[in-house]
């Protein structure tokens, strides 16, 4: 393990839920998980972002293997040196396998199984990517991996996937050399000893914003404005109570942990999307704008909790006009409705 300052460790986690508890790891389901472990100063360690993937191929290559291949590869648990370094996956960044080489588990009898004996081989392209193909194309299935996944290790949301590789780039080891080759552990979850119900908390409470910054409510009050200002004051308050939910929650999922870096966390707000045409209006309105002073109300009394949270929880939103559902929409239900917009709580406690 790196624990070095700045240094990542990249973790599998292989049958376990988002929430740390285990899963029955059925194949074809994206039911494992990967993250970035790094060490604080005292040497207790932390995940900086955990993300929702497979670490195993899908049925589909399971059953049908690449032609010359004893059957489909799987990544043998445990550690990995030196596997991907930062470069090309079908057109776009990701990790790749490179020249290195990986310990596997041929699944001969396509059980879904690592029954057979691993071997070491090179050049297998076993690499670290998302469920995107060339010209950054394509959709997933939330319910099944399909054809994403011939061997590699895959995060589900395209979205995790680049703050995943933000904070790989942002690393000392990548800094300092960028053909550094990452290590990787895979664990089965059954491994790990799961926090019991009723053991000390590992996460916050939901009730840490009652005084925010400044540049938070400002912020906050933009994203309002950007995301919903022709829409009720309803609306308005739900999406506040979501980007306050988000911030709440940040350590059980990807955001981050203050209101403003929630609100501009890539890809999380279309409002502040660098091609969004609506990005400078965002920027440069004022409190002479009546809608924009109405939500700066709104943000202080959502941060106060002052006005309740009418979304019901939600962690994500989206306008029930769109012509197609967000991918993270599709299997999920609503657990409120406010006016024009679904919202949904994908984070649970």
């Amino acid at each position: 393990m790196s624990t070095e300052k700045g240094e990542i460790n990249i973790i599998g986690i292989e049958g376990i839920n988002l929430d740390g508890t285990y899963n029955n790891d059925r194949l074809n389901q994206w039911n494992d998980l990967v993250g970035i472990l790094l060490f604080e100063r005292s040497g207790k360690p932390y995940f900086d972002i955990i993300c929702r993937a497979t670490t195993e191929p899908g049925k589909y290559f399971t059953d049908n293997p690449y032609k010359g291949t004893s059957g489909v590869a799987r990544i043998d648990t445990g550690y990995h040196k030196e596997l991907w370094q930062v470069g090309d996956h079908r057109g776009y960044e990701a990790l790749a396998q490179g020249s290195n080489s990986v310990r596997l588990v041929r699944d001969e009898n396509k059980d879904g199984r690592r029954n057979d004996e691993p071997t070491n081989e090179r050049n297998r392209g076993i690499n670290l990517h998302t469920t995107k193909s060339r010209g950054w194309r394509g959709s997933a299935s939330p319910n099944s991996i399909g054809k994403w996944s011939a061997g590699c290790v895959v995060i589900y949301s395209p979205n995790d996937f680049l703050n995943f590789l933000d904070i790989v780039k942002s690393s000392r080891q990548y800094q300092e050399n960028k053909k550094h080759s990452f290590d990787f552990t895979l664990l089965y979850s059954r491994w790990i000893k799961v926090v019991e119900e009723n053991s000390e908390p590992i996460s916050p409470t939901e009730e840490p914003y009652s005084s925010a910054t400044p540049d938070d409510l400002d912020i906050m009050a933009r994203t309002i404005w950007g995301e919903v200002r022709a829409e009720s004051d309803e609306e308005k308050i739900a999406v506040g109570w979501v980007i306050r939910n988000r911030a709440s929650r940040s350590p059980r999922y990807n955001w981050k942990p203050t209101l403003c870096e929630v609100c501009k966390q890539r890809f999380q707000f279309s409002a502040w999307n660098k091609d969004d045409v609506n990005l400078q209006k965002v920027l440069s309105v004022t409190e002479k704008d009546d809608t924009f002073k109405k939500c700066l109300e709104i943000s202080k009394k959502v941060v106060s909790g002052e006005v309740v949270d009418i979304s019901n929880g939600a962690d994500h939103f989206h306008a029930r006009y769109t012509p197609k559902k967000p991918a993270w929409a599709i299997g999920n239900l609503p657990v409120s409705e406010v006016g024009l917009h679904s919202f949904y709580r994908l984070v649970f406690d």
